[in-house]
């Protein structure tokens, strides 16, 4: 076992397999009602013919920002406007903010990195404040802003690990797994949390552009106890909240037994599959660091427990270290 910062990193494929084993015996599956059709195509790569700007409420700053996709020269970057500073999507470049992940000076970038890896596109990225919005329907103002503007790049390469491995985390863990052919990411994730709303829950799925469609528009959950919920659900829907940009629009509140402002969307066959679509949101986008290093998509399966931002920015600079572990870009 080795142990790179605060990542213990495990090649032992017993105890990954005794990890998996131990995991919750019912698993969920997206329904296919819960799928949207878009222009992308699984498996290729994708420009934009020109600059797409959306607006927002930045998140920590509470003032208006202006977010701008543009054509990208070579390799994508994020660059704050207001200093000029540009910076690469690099995991050495990462701060761990407050549940977050901070790009140089730049917070929550884990939203825009995310729709990135599951599109395959290909863009620069600035604002004009050093924060990303909690937008109403989270990724889904990128998805809707690029459409009509989509350059098909061609087929993306693709690379997988060479064996599994297995990231620690305290309790918490990401396994990494080669491709068995199925050319495409699988993600088996659980999440575990006291009571019945969510309590614990696990979800397989294959990331398609289809699915992706749908539950990019997943809100931010905050998961409180009941009495503080109560407290904080009150504050944000009579608008006593003026620090954070928060309402009931753009966050999920859920305590031990209950969805406070659920959206009827996302429920099937009576469960409400918001906020595993949220964390499937935030899981994946890590991985955009790996694909910029190896100029692909990363194909194989994750499975992971408990694995927060900080952790995925150890991940990030533990995967993106060492070349030896991944199979060779190939067009698919």
């Amino acid at each position: 076992m080795l142990e790179i910062g605060t990542v213990e990193i495990m090649f032992d494929s017993e105890r990954i397999r005794e990890l998996i084993a131990q995991r919750h015996p019912s698993i969920r599956k997206i329904p296919a009602t819960l799928q949207k059709t878009v222009p992308f195509k699984h498996g290729r790569a994708y420009g934009i013919d020109s600059t797409v700007t959306i607006q927002g409420i930045s998140s920590f700053e509470n003032k208006p920002v202006e977010i701008k996709l543009s054509p990208t020269e070579s390799t994508p970057v994020f660059e704050f406007r207001q200093t000029g500073e540009r910076f690469a999507i690099d995991p050495g470049l990462c701060q761990k903010g407050q549940h977050n992940i901070q790009l140089g000076s730049i917070k929550i970038v884990e939203h825009p990195l995310s729709f990135m890896s599951a599109f395959g596109v290909r863009c620069d990225v600035s604002l004009d404040q050093p924060s990303f919005p909690t937008f109403d329907y989270c990724n889904l103002p990128y998805l809707e802003a690029v459409q009509g503007h989509l350059v098909d790049l061609g087929p993306e390469s693709s690379f997988s690990i060479t064996k599994p491995a297995c990231l620690l985390f305290g309790k918490g863990y990401c396994i990494l797994e080669p491709d068995q052919g199925a050319d495409a990411l699988l993600i088996d994730h659980q999440v575990s949390y006291p009571g019945t709303s969510v309590g614990t829950t696990r979800l397989e799925l294959k990331l398609t552009p289809e699915t992706y469609a749908f539950l990019c528009a997943a809100r931010t959950p905050s998961f409180r106890t009941r009495s503080e919920n109560l407290k904080n659900y009150e504050l944000v829907r009579s608008g006593q909240v003026k620090e954070y940009p928060v309402t009931t629009e753009n966050v999920l509140f859920v305590d031990e037994e209950e969805f406070y402002n659920p959206r009827a969307e996302f429920v099937s066959n009576r469960f409400n599959y918001e906020f595993m679509m949220h964390e499937i949101i935030d899981i994946i986008a890590w991985l955009r660091f790996l694909e910029i290093a190896h100029n692909g998509r990363f194909v194989g399966k994750m499975t992971t427990f408990l694995f927060d931002h900080h952790a995925q920015i150890d991940a990030a600079i533990w995967a993106c270290a060492d070349r030896s572990l991944w199979t060779k870009s190939q067009l698919v």
